[in-house]
């Protein structure tokens, strides 16, 4: 895994702690899922499960727009909200648009389309399945990835709300 592949996914996040955890049997992951649970009981976290541990953890949309342009023409301000403008009139026009704009983004990520929004659970399980099942579904040969993200000190997003979309 690169080791600035966390670093690199927000810049607003200060990353604290950075740990690799390799596990190579079911019950060697089972234990490091547990010890961190354990370890870190105090805080809230977010986990994320990728297929590749070589990927850097990026959204749908940056991953989306990254396959469309080079990286030194990728859009910026103006023009990334004319891509996220342009998928809320198509949810409009499709009827997955609600008044609640969280919930509308939360919609079109859940059924598949590249928004801003990172896929993330408060179930560790869930994300792994993430991470297996990718993995199994695109036939990798690489190391899957679970990433635990400590958001205990994310105080402008209202999780309660957020959670309860799920």
């Amino acid at each position: 895994m690169k080791e600035n592949s966390l670093t690199d996914t927000a810049k607003c996040v200060e990353v604290i702690e950075y740990r690799l955890i390799r596990a190579e049997t079911v019950e060697e992951l089972l234990g490091a899922i547990f010890r961190v649970l354990s370890d870190t009981s105090m805080h809230r976290l977010a986990w994320r499960g990728q297929a590749d541990s070589n990927w850097p953890i990026r959204t749908g949309l940056f991953r989306r727009l990254s396959r469309l342009f080079p990286p030194e023409a990728m859009p910026q301000g103006e023009e990334l909200n004319d891509f996220k403008l342009d998928l809320i009139k198509r949810a409009m026009a499709l009827n997955y648009y609600s008044e609640n704009y969280p919930e509308t983004w939360a919609r079109l990520q859940h059924h598949g389309a590249a928004t801003h929004l990172l896929d993330i659970s408060r179930d560790p399980f869930v994300a792994l399945w993430f991470a297996v099942s990718g993995a199994y579904y695109e036939r990798s040969t690489e190391c899957a990835s679970l990433y635990a993200l400590n958001v205990t000190e994310m105080h402008h997003i209202r999780w309660p709300q957020l959670w309860s979309l799920y």
